[in-house]
Formats: structure tokens, C-alpha cells, sequence
């Protein structure tokens, strides 16, 4: 296989673990993760296996999809690492619909599976995530 070869299919990789997380099919999205993956989102929150990405996501949306805007990867030897960027939608646990914030998710793909992945969003910049009850209390 040709490095071309093999960064395209690292993006593949990416591209279809990220679509099952988003239909939330853990099973088959576990499949593109490599042993020891370490998984960072916003907050510094880190996480090693996809259930509980998924528990301490519920505490923050309902449902969240990506539609990505582009895709930029780099190769060395047999890692390639992989930027997607886009925009996030859907609706946070207190039923605020959200649209157009931005993302950046950083994977790292050796030998074919997900060995790193770094996650940048403006959820908590936006103001989405403030729970309601706090918001009504203060305007009392």
C-alpha cells in the first residue's frame, strides 16, 4: 500500500468511527480503537473506553451531530494524524437546540486503528451547557 493509500484509509478509519459514535453503535465504533486509547475532550476530561465518553456526554446533550467542513491529514511511517473540523448541532440536556458550534476532533491512527484523539469545541463558550435552573434562580 502506498503512504497515499494508507493516509486515505486512516481518514476512512476516522471518518466512520465518527459517524458511529454519532448513531451511538459503540460496539462497531470500539472496533476502530486501538488498546490504551486515551480520549480527551473539553474540561481536560479524559477517557479509555467509549461507555464512558457516552455517560458523561448524557450530562451535557441530549443528541450532537457533526457535519464536518473539511478534513486535513499528515503522515509518518505507520501514524497518520488526522484533523477534522466542522460544525456541531443538536441539543443540550436542557432542551436548548444548538447549531454551528465550532469543532476540531485530532486523531492519531496507527496500524489502522485510533490510538489518540483530542477534542476542541465552543459548546461551554456558547453558553449552552449553563443549566437553566441556575439562569432562572439568578434572574429572580
Amino acid at each position: 500500500m502506498t503512504t497515499e493509500d494508507e493516509t486515505k484509509a486512516a481518514v476512512g478509519v476516522v471518518t466512520k468511527f465518527l459517524r458511529l459514535m454519532e448513531r451511538r453503535d459503540l460496539v462497531a465504533a470500539s472496533r476502530y480503537l486501538a488498546p490504551g486509547v486515551d480520549m480527551v475532550f473539553p474540561g481536560d476530561r479524559h477517557f479509555g473506553d467509549l461507555e464512558a465518553l457516552v455517560e458523561s456526554a448524557r450530562k451535557r446533550y441530549r443528541n450532537v451531530t457533526k457535519d464536518i467542513e473539511s478534513v486535513e491529514a499528515i503522515r509518518d511511517g505507520d501514524t497518520s494524524v488526522i484533523y477534522v473540523m466542522g460544525r456541531l448541532s443538536g441539543v443540550s440536556t436542557n432542551d436548548v437546540v444548538f447549531e454551528n458550534v465550532r469543532f476540531i476532533d485530532r486523531l492519531v491512527v496507527k496500524s489502522g486503528l485510533i490510538a489518540d484523539h483530542r477534542v476542541w469545541n465552543d459548546l461551554a463558550e456558547s453558553g449552552l451547557l449553563i443549566d437553566q435552573a441556575v439562569i432562572k434562580e439568578s434572574s429572580v
